[in-house]
């Protein structure tokens, strides 16, 4: 299965750009990422969230537009999150380390209460 991207402006988290990942990541589906990464960057954003909730596969190919994305987002400013990881998509992050695992998260209801949290500084 190829990978979907499904850009949503976030009504969740204000200043949010969500991208919704749908199938295998793999590196055909890397440079589709990245092309919709690099769209996104363009515009002025506090955070990209990936929802991984549809996400089956993860290449290095794909872990390396993660920590891309998360070093242009940082030199912004801003960050970058990570939401309904599977289970073989979340051993993967524990495995290599690519990304903070400070910003990966179970649900909506646990960013939110994070970013919540952050807000109250």
């Amino acid at each position: 299965m190829a990978l979907d991207i499904n850009t949503v402006i976030s009504s969740e988290t204000p200043g949010a750009i969500k991208l919704e990942l749908m199938g295998q990541l793999d590196s055909a589906g890397a440079e589709d990422l990245e092309r919709a990464v690099n769209q996104v960057l363009e515009e002025t954003v506090e955070a990209i969230i990936f929802d991984l909730k549809d996400m089956t596969f993860l290449a290095s190919a794909g872990l390396r537009i993660f920590a891309k994305t998360q070093r242009a987002m940082t030199q912004k400013g801003a960050r970058t999150l990570f939401v309904n990881a599977q289970p073989q998509v979340r051993k993967v992050f524990d495995i290599v380390k690519a990304v903070k695992l400070s910003d990966i998260f179970q649900s909506y209801e646990e960013l939110d209460a994070y970013l919540e949290a952050m807000q109250k500084g």
